[in-house]
């Protein structure tokens, strides 16, 4: 946890402190950074590119919630940026170039309880989870990301990724009933 002082040596551009910064929240923001990538090389790429922007924006950071949270955000938003120019550059060809065209009137029929993955077999590690969650199509696994693992609002989410909330709600499900297909697979 980032106290304030700890926030007024970063803001004084103390090289130390952000040193400190680096060595403390690197793994954990790589990971962030890996969940919306593909890659490990991407995601230290955008890792470091995160880690730039704060040492250029701490000025802006106003104690308004938690620095951790503001912190991640930015993780957030350059591997979003970094997938979308993938996508763009066709070098995620796993892409489905339809999903921008998903509409919705209504959200999918559910109850929040289906949204609970649940995983009693000790085979069904953190590890081997994220190894089922990298193997969701891409779509489907930002949405579940931002969702449940960053806990992002589905407005936030339809906005960040350009689609309507709907669209957001049902890549969420799917996700999920895909997840637990596999999940039980496993047992």
């Amino acid at each position: 946890m980032v106290d304030n002082a700890f926030i007024k040596k970063l803001q004084k551009r103390d090289k130390k402190a952000f040193y400190e910064l680096f060595s403390q929240y690197a793994p954990e923001m790589k990971y962030v950074c890996y969940r919306y990538l593909k890659s490990m090389e991407d995601a230290e790429d955008a890792m470091q590119e995160g880690f730039i922007k704060i040492f250029e924006k701490i000025g802006s950071f106003r104690n308004e919630g938690s620095f951790e949270g503001w912190m991640k955000r930015i993780f957030i938003n350059i591997s979003l940026k970094m997938y979308e120019k993938k996508v763009k550059q066709n070098t995620y060809m796993e892409y489905n170039e339809n999903i921008g065209s998903e509409k919705f009137d209504k959200a999918p029929e559910s109850d929040e309880n289906s949204y609970n993955i649940e995983c009693e077999s000790s085979l069904c590690t953190e590890d081997k989870l994220m190894s089922l969650l990298a193997k969701l199509p891409e779509h489907y696994r930002l949405v579940f990301n931002m969702y449940v693992v960053d806990e992002m609002k589905h407005k936030d989410i339809a906005e960040a990724l350009n689609i309507n909330e709907m669209t957001s709600k049902t890549r969420l499900l799917r996700a999920r009933t895909m997840l637990k297909g596999q999940i039980i697979n496993l047992q």
